[in-house]
């Protein structure tokens, strides 16, 4: 791990220069969420750009912009957004039983959309579980993902993304 990110993990608060705008913030703020350029960040994945005169963090990016998504970090469990979220997921993926809300979240990240909406084309329960069915209602409408739940449950389901 290099020298500087072991300083920097080391302290409770650090300063981040974001295209010339400072924040003064935590490595728990800016890591909460998974996944991020920060997680990548402090894990070592990601070289740190540490100014040598006065040690601060620059993100060559829009500061203003940053000013939303530090506050989003710091607020997010304070007003509970998560339970938005799930609700903000599901207006994804109307009519859709099969799926949970992880998988949701797979889904439209392996579209690399996050608030991609889909719409649900076939559903076996629906239309029935013949071929015929399914081809009727999934042939000549481009690109669609399906998704088969099997074992006896007999559950299919067609997506396919809406413009």
């Amino acid at each position: 791990m290099p020298l500087e990110l072991v300083t920097v993990l080391k302290q409770r608060k650090f300063i981040l220069n974001v295209g010339g705008k400072k924040y003064t913030t935590s490595i728990e703020t800016l890591t909460r969420e998974t996944d991020t350029f920060f997680t990548a960040l402090f894990s070592g994945r990601s070289q740190l750009a540490i100014d040598p005169n006065d040690n601060n963090i620059f993100i060559d990016r829009n500061g203003q912009i940053f000013t939303h998504i530090l506050e989003w970090l710091r607020t997010t469990n304070y007003f509970r957004l998560q339970g938005l979220l799930e609700i903000l997921m599901n207006e994804c993926f109307p009519d859709g039983t099969l799926l949970q809300s992880q998988h949701k979240k797979i889904l439209n990240q392996f579209y690399h959309e996050i608030s991609q909406r889909w719409k649900l084309i076939y559903k076996g329960s629906r239309d029935g579980f013949h071929a015929d069915a399914f081809h009727s209602r999934c042939n000549n409408k481009g690109a669609t993902i399906t998704i088969i739940q099997s074992n006896q449950n007999y559950i299919f389901g067609g997506y396919t993304c809406v413009s």
